[in-house]
């Protein structure tokens, strides 16, 4: 039986897949328009079947929706009906997907299951609140409630906003176990539903399953020396609109 979660992983990974390179909180922009025409479509093509039961035929029915408006409720040209906003839809996918290769905004690595970068460094501390105001005292960091966040640029895309963050956990945190060591590291990852998959096939032992919030995806596994690593499929635009002060 199918349940919740793996629906929602299957969605979200198939709208990662058409929206293509338009970053995921942008996409609503463009896909809701999309939602309320189709909506208007199968309500349009609801009443035209009516009318084809009523006089017989469908193509009857057309050429009298197309002489006369008001014989419908409202009336859809046929460039908003379903079929045209599939062609629609098919040829953006392919035409911002040809862009992004084209003016290098991409790169051909771009779909390849791999760690990108670092993502965060947690680690244990005896006193984290004296530790932070520490480093922000002496060492410049910009100082939040769980530390810092770093920001740099993506080298392949420098317009894009990247972020790091720094964190010291209390001793007695349980956030790092089952590892027995005192640090984890956050990896960025680009196509983590596939890293997953390629991870189960390898043996490595995954910790919980693929978590989604509004600024990515998550996973945790454990290397072959038990430390605990957590993978990160970013959207940074998410955390660019949070604002807050960053190290940089």
């Amino acid at each position: 039986m199918l349940d919740i979660k793996t629906l929602e992983n299957w969605l979200w990974e198939a709208a990662c897949k058409i929206r293509g390179p338009i970053d995921a909180p942008k996409y609503k922009d463009y896909i809701l328009p999309l939602i309320f025409l189709k909506r208007l479509s199968d309500v349009f093509e609801e009443e035209v079947s009516k009318l084809a039961e009523e006089y017989g035929n469908r193509k009857t029915a057309e050429e009298l929706v197309e002489n006369d408006h008001s014989i419908v409720w409202f009336y859809l040209p046929k460039i908003f009906r379903t079929s045209i906003i599939i062609i629609s839809i098919m040829f953006s996918s392919f035409y911002f997907t040809s862009q992004a290769q084209t003016d290098g905004s991409t790169s051909k690595n771009d779909t390849i299951a791999r760690v990108t970068g670092i993502g965060g460094i947690f680690f244990l501390s005896d006193d984290p609140q004296s530790l932070k105001e520490w480093y922000g005292k002496n060492l410049g960091l910009e100082i939040d409630a769980y530390g810092s966040v770093f920001e740099f640029r993506n080298a392949n895309r420098p317009d894009e906003v990247n972020y790091l963050r720094w964190s010291p956990f209390d001793k007695k945190s349980d956030y790092l176990l089952p590892s027995k060591k005192e640090f984890m590291v956050n990896y960025r990852v680009q196509n983590l539903d596939l890293l997953v998959q390629k991870l189960k096939a390898n043996g490595v032992t995954l910790l919980d399953s693929i978590e989604m919030y509004e600024y990515g995806k998550f996973v945790h596994i454990l290397d072959i020396e038990g430390n605990k690593i957590e993978l990160w499929e970013a959207i940074d635009s998410v955390l660019t609109k949070m604002g807050g002060k960053t190290t940089k």
